[in-house]
Protein backbone atom coordinates (compact mmCIF):
# COMPACT_ATOMS: atom_id res chain seq x y z
CA UNK A 1 0.00 0.00 0.00
CA UNK A 2 2.92 2.36 0.72
CA UNK A 3 4.36 1.64 -2.39
CA UNK A 4 0.78 2.50 -4.29
CA UNK A 5 1.00 5.78 -2.34
CA UNK A 6 4.20 6.64 -3.78
CA UNK A 7 3.54 5.89 -7.00
CA UNK A 8 1.00 8.13 -6.82
CA UNK A 9 2.58 10.80 -5.00
CA UNK A 10 5.14 10.42 -7.77
CA UNK A 11 2.61 10.54 -10.42
CA UNK A 12 0.95 13.73 -8.78
CA UNK A 13 4.63 15.24 -8.88
CA UNK A 14 5.19 15.01 -12.35
CA UNK A 15 2.12 16.31 -13.77
CA UNK A 16 2.93 19.09 -11.29
CA UNK A 17 6.36 19.51 -12.41
CA UNK A 18 4.36 19.37 -16.04
CA UNK A 19 2.86 22.19 -15.62
CA UNK A 20 5.08 24.07 -13.69
CA UNK A 21 7.14 24.17 -16.70
CA UNK A 22 4.11 24.73 -18.69
CA UNK A 23 3.53 27.69 -16.83
CA UNK A 24 7.39 28.71 -16.64
CA UNK A 25 7.36 29.38 -20.58
CA UNK A 26 6.52 32.91 -21.71
CA UNK A 27 3.47 33.51 -23.23
CA UNK A 28 4.34 33.91 -26.65
CA UNK A 29 5.68 30.29 -26.63
CA UNK A 30 2.19 28.92 -24.57
CA UNK A 31 -0.31 30.34 -27.28
CA UNK A 32 2.35 28.38 -29.62
CA UNK A 33 2.08 25.62 -27.77
CA UNK A 34 -1.73 25.71 -27.00
CA UNK A 35 -2.37 25.93 -30.76
CA UNK A 36 -0.36 22.49 -31.04
CA UNK A 37 -0.85 20.45 -28.12
CA UNK A 38 -4.66 19.19 -28.11
CA UNK A 39 -6.68 18.73 -25.41
CA UNK A 40 -5.88 14.95 -25.46
CA UNK A 41 -2.38 16.08 -25.02
CA UNK A 42 -3.13 17.12 -22.13
CA UNK A 43 -5.11 14.04 -20.61
CA UNK A 44 -2.21 12.29 -21.53
CA UNK A 45 -0.47 13.41 -19.33
CA UNK A 46 -3.07 13.25 -16.22
CA UNK A 47 -3.49 9.27 -17.32
CA UNK A 48 -0.25 8.53 -14.73
CA UNK A 49 -2.15 10.53 -11.69
CA UNK A 50 -5.47 8.45 -12.55
CA UNK A 51 -3.84 5.00 -12.93
CA UNK A 52 -2.09 5.63 -9.57
CA UNK A 53 -4.90 6.77 -8.26
CA UNK A 54 -7.37 4.00 -9.48
CA UNK A 55 -4.92 1.29 -8.21
CA UNK A 56 -4.77 2.79 -4.75
CA UNK A 57 -8.07 2.72 -4.79
CA UNK A 58 -8.54 -0.79 -5.62
CA UNK A 59 -5.65 -1.38 -2.57
CA UNK A 60 -7.90 0.45 -0.22
CA UNK A 61 -11.45 -1.67 -1.31
CA UNK A 62 -8.85 -5.00 -1.13
CA UNK A 63 -7.32 -3.98 2.07
CA UNK A 64 -10.75 -2.19 4.13
CA UNK A 65 -9.10 0.25 5.54
CA UNK A 66 -10.93 2.57 7.02
CA UNK A 67 -7.79 4.70 8.06
CA UNK A 68 -7.07 5.76 4.56
CA UNK A 69 -10.44 7.50 4.17
CA UNK A 70 -8.75 10.75 4.76
CA UNK A 71 -5.94 9.89 2.21
CA UNK A 72 -8.23 9.06 -0.20
CA UNK A 73 -10.25 13.16 0.86
CA UNK A 74 -6.60 14.44 0.16
CA UNK A 75 -5.84 12.72 -3.03
CA UNK A 76 -9.17 13.79 -4.19
CA UNK A 77 -8.48 16.98 -3.14
CA UNK A 78 -5.44 17.25 -5.11
CA UNK A 79 -7.08 15.63 -7.92
CA UNK A 80 -9.98 18.88 -7.88
CA UNK A 81 -7.45 21.41 -7.58
CA UNK A 82 -5.47 20.14 -10.89
CA UNK A 83 -8.73 19.91 -12.77
CA UNK A 84 -9.95 23.39 -11.46
CA UNK A 85 -6.43 24.62 -12.70
CA UNK A 86 -6.83 22.99 -15.79
CA UNK A 87 -10.25 24.39 -16.45
CA UNK A 88 -8.78 27.99 -15.59
CA UNK A 89 -5.73 27.55 -18.09
CA UNK A 90 -7.96 26.29 -20.82
CA UNK A 91 -10.16 29.79 -20.20
CA UNK A 92 -6.90 31.28 -19.82
CA UNK A 93 -5.66 30.11 -23.30
CA UNK A 94 -8.86 30.66 -25.03
CA UNK A 95 -8.51 34.18 -23.78
CA UNK A 96 -5.07 34.72 -25.56
CA UNK A 97 -6.62 33.08 -28.76
CA UNK A 98 -9.40 35.69 -28.55
CA UNK A 99 -7.02 38.46 -28.11
CA UNK A 100 -4.38 36.93 -30.78
CA UNK A 101 -7.55 37.44 -33.21
CA UNK A 102 -8.30 40.94 -32.37
CA UNK A 103 -4.96 41.89 -33.00
CA UNK A 104 -4.51 40.17 -36.44
CA UNK A 105 -6.88 42.51 -38.49
CA UNK A 106 -4.90 45.70 -37.25
CA UNK A 107 -1.46 44.15 -37.55
CA UNK A 108 -2.79 43.26 -41.45
CA UNK A 109 -3.67 47.20 -42.07
CA UNK A 110 -0.73 48.58 -40.81
CA UNK A 111 1.43 45.82 -43.01
CA UNK A 112 -0.80 46.87 -45.55
CA UNK A 113 -0.50 50.74 -45.71
CA UNK A 114 3.64 49.84 -45.12
CA UNK A 115 3.54 47.86 -48.06
CA UNK A 116 1.62 50.93 -49.88
CA UNK A 117 4.36 53.39 -48.12
CA UNK A 118 7.27 51.24 -49.62
CA UNK A 119 5.70 50.72 -53.18
CA UNK A 120 5.29 54.62 -53.06
CA UNK A 121 8.76 55.46 -51.83
CA UNK A 122 10.49 52.86 -54.22
CA UNK A 123 8.46 54.54 -57.10
CA UNK A 124 9.69 58.15 -56.16
CA UNK A 125 13.28 56.48 -56.13
CA UNK A 126 12.85 55.21 -59.97
CA UNK A 127 11.50 58.33 -60.88
CA UNK A 128 14.39 60.07 -59.40
CA UNK A 129 16.86 57.68 -61.32
CA UNK A 130 15.15 58.18 -64.63
CA UNK A 131 15.40 61.76 -64.18
CA UNK A 132 19.17 61.45 -63.22
CA UNK A 133 19.90 59.50 -66.09
CA UNK A 134 17.95 61.25 -69.06
CA UNK A 135 16.41 64.53 -69.20
CA UNK A 136 14.94 63.89 -72.10
CA UNK A 137 10.69 63.88 -71.26
CA UNK A 138 9.98 60.44 -72.21
CA UNK A 139 6.59 60.30 -70.49
CA UNK A 140 5.51 63.50 -72.83
CA UNK A 141 6.61 61.83 -76.24
CA UNK A 142 4.73 58.14 -75.46
CA UNK A 143 2.19 60.23 -74.95
CA UNK A 144 2.32 62.03 -78.38
CA UNK A 145 2.99 58.85 -80.23
CA UNK A 146 0.15 57.08 -78.21
CA UNK A 147 -2.05 59.75 -79.26
CA UNK A 148 -1.32 59.63 -82.99
CA UNK A 149 -1.32 55.31 -83.12
CA UNK A 150 -4.90 54.21 -84.87
CA UNK A 151 -6.80 51.91 -82.80
CA UNK A 152 -5.55 48.08 -83.63
CA UNK A 153 -2.50 48.73 -85.28
CA UNK A 154 0.29 47.41 -84.84
CA UNK A 155 -1.50 44.44 -82.88
CA UNK A 156 0.12 42.19 -85.59
CA UNK A 157 3.79 42.42 -83.30
CA UNK A 158 1.84 41.75 -80.42
CA UNK A 159 1.33 38.35 -81.87
CA UNK A 160 4.43 37.52 -83.38
CA UNK A 161 6.13 34.80 -81.88
CA UNK A 162 9.58 36.93 -81.61
CA UNK A 163 8.06 39.31 -79.61
CA UNK A 164 5.95 36.76 -77.06
CA UNK A 165 9.61 35.57 -76.50
CA UNK A 166 11.51 38.55 -76.07
CA UNK A 167 8.36 39.26 -72.96
CA UNK A 168 8.51 35.62 -71.85
CA UNK A 169 12.66 36.44 -70.98
CA UNK A 170 13.61 36.65 -67.39
CA UNK A 171 16.90 37.90 -68.20
CA UNK A 172 17.74 41.50 -69.95
CA UNK A 173 17.09 41.52 -73.31
CA UNK A 174 16.49 43.80 -76.24
CA UNK A 175 13.79 43.90 -78.72
CA UNK A 176 15.01 45.52 -81.97
CA UNK A 177 12.60 47.67 -84.05
CA UNK A 178 13.86 48.33 -87.23
CA UNK A 179 12.84 50.06 -90.34
CA UNK A 180 13.08 53.52 -92.63
CA UNK A 181 12.34 56.36 -91.58
CA UNK A 182 8.13 57.05 -91.33
CA UNK A 183 7.91 53.52 -91.06
CA UNK A 184 5.75 53.19 -87.53
CA UNK A 185 8.51 52.12 -85.15
CA UNK A 186 7.88 54.89 -82.65
CA UNK A 187 3.94 53.73 -82.88
CA UNK A 188 5.04 50.44 -82.25
CA UNK A 189 7.72 51.38 -79.68
CA UNK A 190 4.88 53.08 -78.19
CA UNK A 191 2.18 50.04 -78.18
CA UNK A 192 5.24 47.76 -76.31
CA UNK A 193 5.23 50.55 -73.49
CA UNK A 194 1.10 49.99 -73.05
CA UNK A 195 1.12 46.12 -73.44
CA UNK A 196 4.03 45.83 -71.00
Amino acid sequence: LSECITDLYAAILGYLARIMHYYGLTTAVRILKSVIVSKNDMKAKYEPVETAQAKFRRLMEISGAQDLGSAVDGIQGIEQHLKDKDGRDQMEMQSLRDTMKDLHQPIDRIDSRLGQIQDGIEQQMRTQILKAISTIPYGVHHKIASKGRLEGSGRWLLNKSTFSDWRKRSNSSVLWLHGIPGSGKTKLASLVVDEV
